[in-house]
């Protein structure tokens, strides 16, 4: 799914997880993509994106955080 709807952007699959019915994925793109990265996800139905940051510690931390919610 992602493969086919970000063909135009860099992108690397870091973690991947499902909890409760729901996957989690953390993506790393470059910061000049991110913006159209963002929007390209968000487009998808289904998929909506929690939190960006340039740490991915920090991006698992609050991923952790919302699911504990």
């Amino acid at each position: 799914m992602l493969s086919t709807n970000l063909t135009s952007h860099s992108w690397s699959l870091f973690d991947i997880s499902s909890r409760n019915g729901n996957t989690t994925a953390i993506l790393k793109t470059p910061l000049a993509e991110h913006r159209d990265s963002v929007s390209g996800l968000n487009d998808i139905d289904g998929i909506e994106t929690l939190t960006s940051s340039g740490k991915i510690n920090l991006v698992r931390k609050r991923i952790e955080a919302i699911q504990s919610e």
